[in-house]
């Protein structure tokens, strides 16, 4: 910046750095460093000239728009769930991956490790969270196993006599939305004791309000204090205790726990609805911004492809209720998942050298277990 300074000083004023800096902090500018990554429509927009700003107007409106009503109804469904004990409201994000082990072990700077995946359920009308725990030789991070954590999660307050959940969170193709979900939901809203509605709300592109995000620092931080870490279940006493007051709830997944909820959508045929229930207009499933199930409508799914939309659009299934109903789930693995060869011989050298990381013979033990 001071060298662009000096170059289109056109009154001849060459100060030197020690002063423009001076001036610099005076004027109380300072660098922003931004927390997470920033949403590249709105720095396009920001950023950009007049005409740049004008080819934009209309897609940023519409952009900033969904970005503020989805958190209005947020709002409005956390007060609501503040007021009625049967009433859910609920985010949900997968945390980023941890590597295990951790250690300042010098060798494990070139090895590969075992990836491990935590997805937060955050009931935001109380602050309580439920942690689905997993590693890679359980299961893999897709959509079917999303749906089982939430599934889980939904069926304990199911039992507890929740009538109606709102779910919001970020919304991931790969992850979240898609046809896999509402066949999640469907099963659920079908074979529920209590809930008889069920809705989930994606939050406008990089503008998510997720309060996993909050939970998913202090586990980060209580990592970073935790020293050591070998095997996986010593996650779950470090994440219990991340936050002292109100401790999270920590779930470990084994193997025979996910269900295969991708084969569930495709036995409904929900993709092979290709229109809307008054063949009106085509699915179009990266569009859609909220997806709600009834009980009073077992084999349909209600959609709304913005969230100002004033009503629902319909996908009614070419399944009966019964079928619906009574159409079993099956196991998603039909065993442990093997770990990649070139990963299993990095873990086993690990374990197996002169480290600090075979001080327990059961860390040892566990590495060498792992299918591959």
């Amino acid at each position: 910046m001071y060298a662009m300074f000096l170059a289109e000083n056109d009154d001849g004023y060459m100060p030197s750095f020690s002063t423009y800096a001076r001036v610099f902090n005076d004027m109380n500018i300072a660098f922003h460093r931004p927390k997470k990554d920033q949403c590249s429509l709105c720095m396009s927009f920001l950023n950009g000239t007049d005409s740049q700003k004008e080819e934009l107007k209309e897609r940023y409106t519409k952009h900033i728009d969904e970005k503020a009503k989805v958190r209005e109804i947020k709002a409005k469904c956390k007060e609501v769930a503040q007021r009625e004990h049967d009433v859910l409201c609920a985010t949900f994000d997968l945390q980023q991956v941890i590597h295990l082990p951790i250690s300042k072990e010098n060798a494990l700077f070139y090895k590969r490790r075992l990836a491990n995946y935590n997805l937060t359920f955050y009931n935001v009308a109380d602050g309580g969270c439920d942690c689905f725990t997993w590693h890679e030789g359980q299961s893999k991070r897709g959509s079917s196993e999303i749906a089982t954590a939430l599934y889980t999660a939904l069926k304990a307050y199911d039992a507890k006599g929740t009538r109606v959940a709102y779910l919001f969170a970020d919304g991931c193709p790969g992850q979240n939305k898609n046809s896999i979900f509402p066949a999640m939901m469907l099963y659920l809203i079908n074979n529920s004791r209590n809930l008889v509605e069920l809705s989930l709300r994606y939050f406008e592109s990089f503008h998510g309000q997720n309060e996993g995000d909050s939970v998913h620092s202090t586990m980060s931080t209580a990592l970073k204090h935790a020293g050591d870490v070998f095997v996986p279940c010593q996650l779950i006493p470090i994440f219990t205790l991340a936050r002292k007051k109100h401790p999270y709830s920590v779930h470990p997944l084994q193997v025979e726990y996910f269900w295969d909820f991708k084969n569930l959508s495709q036995d409904f045929k929900i993709l092979s609805v290709r229109r809307d229930s008054d063949d009106k207009e085509p699915v179009n499933w990266t569009n859609i911004m909220e997806l709600k199930v009834t009980n009073d409508h077992p084999s349909t799914v209600f959609y709304k492809n913005s969230h100002k939309q004033e009503t629902y659009t319909s996908l009614t299934l070419k399944r009966q209720q019964a079928d619906v109903k009574k159409f079993p789930l099956l196991k998603l693995n039909s065993g442990p998942i093997n770990i990649p060869a070139s990963k299993y011989e990095d873990l086993i050298s690990l374990v197996s050298g002169n480290t600090a990381l075979v001080r327990a013979d059961e860390h040892k033990a566990f590495y060498m277990s792992l299918p591959h």
